[in-house]
């Protein structure tokens, strides 16, 4: 559950060297030097010097103490109840966080090895209400947090990408071939949608999005074309979305389709994703476009022109001011916006970091989400280098403080 309504949005990927977090949240990171001394290099397995955020910036909340590593995925329900779980070596594990610290927290038995990024997701509908989803070829094996204690449950046959945990009793899933799971206490019951999804947000229980892509209907042209899908307590509806295509002559194998969604009422939501093609494939190839941005109305999806350079695997969050922020892996986070209210779109302050390590450290962000009741987004992923890489965690405060 990467983009739900409790929505988290802390970018992750955390750049090059500085100096200590401005606050600490639990698992220390190593000794770091200060942005005056030399960066830290790949042979020594060290974390990068973190510098304080500028107003409006991002900043440090965990890295983890050991090299290798990434988060995947992050809820929150509160401000003293957060989530992020990740693989480190192939096995899973699990961070929880109670208002002042990161700590690890034991997972069911019998996981297994994970390799592939979201075979891993997670979900909750208020404390003490979280949930697993763990993906394999056989299909998704299902847990949910107790207290203390996971519980199994029955498991779902298709693989899932994406969550939406409204109560024990009312979950819903979106996974591979069009196909959407709902679980009503007692068993799952799955649905075929209109399109193919990637990502799902809500609201309420009725009134939910998912995100993805169709088969375009143009011959030649375009792979595929974005698509929204809305539910409105009874059925999946597909909602038109804006076209894209490349001007003529048109590169090969062009695409077009959402990754990510974030609703925030009946009359708003934002979804993200990419215009891309087979780069290389014969002939001069176009200039990448920017990611495609789309806002809903309240009865139409919308282009929203955001003058950031093209980027890798947009995503989302609300940032609890009423705003959204769209973001993106790479150093120093310097491609993060906020997309404000009125539509307008800020960029933020890149983080402060030695120009020599910023060139050999790279922040990726694999999920965000916003922590309800606050102002604050976090974001999970890893910060590497050439031959190491950490787990890491970034928030950001919409107010900033």
């Amino acid at each position: 559950m990467r983009r739900r309504h409790v929505a988290m949005a802390l970018l992750l990927g955390l750049t090059a060297a500085c100096q200590a977090p401005a606050r600490d949240h639990g698992v220390q990171p190593p000794a770091v030097p200060t942005t005056s001394q030399a960066a830290p290099t790949p042979a020594t397995g060290e974390s990068p010097a973190v510098p304080p955020a500028a107003p409006g910036g991002w900043r440090y909340a965990y890295v983890g103490a050991e090299p290798g590593g990434e988060l995947w995925d992050v809820v929150a329900t509160g401000p003293r109840d957060a989530w992020a779980i990740g693989v480190r070596d192939g096995k899973a594990f699990l961070l929880g966080y109670d208002g002042s610290t990161w700590r690890p927290v034991p997972l069911p038995d019998g996981l297994g090895d994970v390799e592939v990024i979201g075979d891993l997701r997670l979900g909750a509908s208020g404390p003490g209400g979280l949930w697993l989803f763990r993906s394999d070829d056989q299909g998704t094996r299902v847990f949910r947090r107790d207290g203390t204690g996971w519980r199994p449950l029955p498991p779902y046959q298709w693989h899932v990408s994406d969550a939406q945990v409204f109560s024990p009793d009312d979950v819903w899933v979106i996974a591979e071939e069009r196909r959407a799971g709902h679980w009503d206490g007692a068993r799952w019951r799955t649905v075929t949608l209109p399109a193919q999804a990637s990502a799902l947000d809500a609201t309420a229980p009725d009134d939910m999005w998912a995100v993805g892509h169709r088969t375009s209907s143009t011959t030649p042209g375009p792979l595929t074309q974005p698509a929204a899908m809305h539910w409105n307590g009874r059925a999946w509806r597909l909602v038109p979305t804006p076209a894209y295509r490349f001007p003529d002559p048109a590169p090969p194998e062009e695409d077009a389709f959402l990754t990510d969604v974030v609703a925030l009422s009946a009359k708003e939501a934002w979804a993200v994703g990419e215009h891309t093609f087979n780069h290389g494939e014969g002939g001069p190839d176009p200039a990448d476009p920017p990611p495609i941005v789309l806002r809903w109305n309240g009865s139409t999806w919308n282009r929203h022109p955001v003058p950031t350079p093209p980027i890798c695997c947009p995503k989302l969050a609300q940032d609890g001011s009423g705003g959204v922020l769209l973001g993106s892996s790479g150093p120093g986070l310097g491609n993060t916006w906020r997309l404000a209210p009125d539509g307008a779109a800020t960029r933020l302050p890149r983080m402060k970091v030695d120009a020599k390590a910023s060139r050999k450290q790279y922040g990726s962000i694999e999920a965000m989400t916003h922590i309800p009741g606050t102002s604050t987004v976090l974001a999970v992923g890893r910060l590497s280098a050439r031959s190491w890489s950490r787990a890491a965690i970034a928030e950001f405060d919409a107010n900033g403080e």
